[in-house]
């Protein structure tokens, strides 16, 4: 069952009459109010995916977890319990060295696990990246 919603609606003859409806499955505005969760999704896409200060975009950040948590799972695969704790900027990229450094902290069963990570623009366009345990 549709909830009732009240809407403020501008109608054909341009009076704007206060009314109660029920949206219905071809309704423009139920289209709207269905499309509503996806824009926020969207929009959740577009903030940080780790803590810390990385510089990273969310997409480059998301490339970057998924590679350190698989690095750090086949170098001790008794814990499954891993998550980013903190992300730091080392080095920052300059016009003579286009590469930054950052440090990316990883939780591991309790247990803090460091990573360097290196950015590079891409000669193809995007940006390269390196991952290493900080020993």
């Amino acid at each position: 069952m549709m909830p009732l919603m009240v809407l403020w609606i501008l109608n054909s003859r341009g009076d704007s009459p206060l009314r109660t409806t029920t949206p219905k499955r071809g309704d423009r505005l139920f289209k709207l109010f269905a499309t509503m969760p996806l824009l926020f999704g969207l929009a959740a896409c577009a903030t940080a995916i780790v803590p810390g200060n990385t510089r990273a975009s969310p997409p480059l950040q998301r490339d970057t977890l998924q590679m350190i948590l698989i690095l750090d799972g086949a170098s001790d695969g008794s814990c499954d319990q891993r998550k980013i704790v903190n992300t730091e900027v080392v080095k920052m990229a300059t016009a003579n060295d286009y590469a930054a450094a950052e440090r990316w902290t990883l939780d591991r069963c309790g247990k803090l696990v460091r990573y360097s990570v290196t950015f590079r623009p891409s000669a193809g366009g995007g940006t390269d990246f390196s991952v290493r345990l900080e020993r």
